[in-house]
């Protein structure tokens, strides 16, 4: 089942949690839209064991939401990089060689494929750019 970056930080809040006992077996319970539902189809005979698989996925849903969170960071922070360089593209002030070596410096690992693509000249006019740029290096 997929959970939203929300329901991932709720549950994997200890408090979101409990355990039902109806006379025969423990159930696990969540939270989930606001009210506590059924999160696990399996009864448990015993609460230590429920207690168990809530510890281990408490501490799962808490490194998932880590993981996720890390992930749109990037993701934000390459869409910031992006509209930079698009930005230093539009500018007609600068030169080509300029604009080449302001890219490089936000985005390093540029090639001279995506360059010429973002820049709308030849990869051979790039190269001959790259190549004078590091010369002077």
């Amino acid at each position: 089942m997929q959970y939203t970056i929300s329901e991932i930080k709720k549950l994997s809040d200890i408090e979101n949690h409990k355990i039902i006992y109806d006379g025969y077996d423990y159930w696990w319970y969540s939270i989930k839209n606001k009210e506590f539902t059924l999160h696990c189809i399996k009864p448990f005979n015993d609460y230590k064991v429920a207690l168990s698989h809530i510890k281990y996925w408490v501490h799962k849903y808490y490194k998932e939401s880590i993981i996720k969170e890390n992930y749109l960071d990037k993701m934000l922070n390459d869409l910031m990089l992006d509209v930079k360089i698009k930005n230093i593209c539009k500018d007609k002030t600068l030169k080509s060689k300029s604009k080449i070596k302001q890219i490089l410096f936000i985005k390093p690992n540029v090639t001279p494929i995506e360059l010429s693509k973002l820049l709308e000249v030849t990869t051979m006019a790039i190269r001959k750019q790259l190549k004078a740029i590091n010369q002077l290096c």
